[in-house]
């Protein structure tokens, strides 16, 4: 076994390190500052708040083409034409609708948020009469897969479809 090996196994999973995502590693969070404080390894803790960042920053993103747009080019809904979720604001949401919406909102998180494993990604309504509510309760689950960090994240999405609003929280 090659010492590399030996020393990564009696890492505890709290003080592994891990890399960052490629949009936190491009984000200039001091443009005022001329050197660059490039930050090569985070924390366990510091991956999962950029996930919730990420999930957070396409629920505030639209996607202005409808899904039936992409309906057989799938490298272009794969793209970042296709990053947000589709504009429901105003709309009246039939149960197929919101069905539709719920999957909308699965695959955007399967595509576009690579750290969870998308199998395992969940979308559901957190209360279960939804019927007349213009307000949408949403649970989001799905497993963290980043070399030894293996856990559950849920967070609940709040969804106004008379005002387009949104809100994220991250349950953990």
């Amino acid at each position: 076994m090659a010492r590399g090996d030996t020393e990564r196994k009696n890492i505890r999973k709290e003080d592994a390190r891990y890399k960052p995502y490629v949009f936190k590693r491009l984000t200039d969070l001091e443009p005022h500052e001329k050197t660059e404080h490039i930050q090569n390894i985070i924390t366990e803790k510091q991956v999962k708040e950029d996930i919730f960042r990420n999930i957070e920053m396409l629920f505030a993103s639209r996607s202005h083409p409808s899904i039936k747009e992409f309906k057989g080019y799938e490298d272009v809904e794969n793209s970042v034409l296709g990053y947000g979720i589709s504009d429901y604001c105003g709309k009246i949401c039939s149960d197929n609708d919101r069905e539709e919406l719920l999957e909308h909102i699965r695959k955007q998180i399967k595509i576009f948020e690579p750290r969870m494993d998308s199998e395992s990604v969940k979308v559901e309504f957190a209360n279960p009469d939804v019927s007349l509510r213009s307000m949408l309760e949403l649970r989001i689950s799905g497993i963290v897969m980043v070399a030894q960090l293996n856990e559950e994240m849920i967070f609940i999405s709040h969804l106004d479809l008379e005002t387009g609003n949104t809100s994220l929280s991250y349950s953990g």
